[in-house]
């Protein structure tokens, strides 16, 4: 199989590491495909599926291997964030998912008082919410108020760490979709 880009790679090689009993490892790997790009971080996990598996094809991972990964490491928030979102990607085929995946952020934000990743991705959350959802399909005020919640979690990321760029790159989107563009060109800036 021909690896496509890093994120890949480093998922794989994470995979291959839990396999091997070697957790610590693909926890790390895990997190290193998860930060070539925060705004596609729920596709590291090379799913084929539409609904969460607890079995899956050995390149994919898949419920049962998260769910060791969080057993391991029961006080690593990035565990929970790998869950949240492995939960974030199949939200977009059925809602149900979104607050499954916003508790498992919310327990990674538990879990670290100071990384802004489990914040960002509540954020990220919101944000497809505001577009994938029957809420927000369904009124202003649906579409509006999911995606002041998304400019509320990317606040608080960037109060964690004022220099977390892609919170402000995300929370400006969100202020120039609720118009209030003065705030938005400050976060562009």
């Amino acid at each position: 199989q021909t690896v496509f880009n890093d994120r890949d790679y480093y998922s794989l090689l994470g995979k291959i590491a839990l396999e091997q009993g070697q957790y610590a490892s693909a926890m790390d790997d895990l997190e290193k495909a998860m930060r070539k790009d925060l705004s596609d971080a729920d596709k590291i996990f090379n799913i084929s599926g539409v609904k969460p598996e607890r079995t899956s094809n050995f390149c994919e991972w898949n419920l049962t291997d998260l769910g060791t990964l969080a057993a391991k490491f029961p006080t690593d928030y990035r565990a929970r964030v790998f869950l949240g979102l492995y939960y974030t990607f199949f939200a977009t085929f059925k809602e149900d998912y979104y607050p499954v995946a916003l508790q498992e952020f919310q327990r990674a934000a538990a879990l670290s008082k100071t990384s802004p990743l489990p914040p960002y991705f509540v954020g990220r959350l919101y944000s497809k919410a505001s577009f994938w959802t029957k809420k927000a399909w369904a009124s202003d005020a649906g579409r509006d108020e999911t995606t002041r919640n998304a400019v509320s979690a990317y606040t608080k990321a960037i109060l964690l760490n004022p220099n977390f760029l892609p919170a402000y790159e995300n929370r400006a989107s969100g202020y120039s979709n609720l118009k209030q563009y003065p705030e938005a060109i400050k976060d562009y800036n």
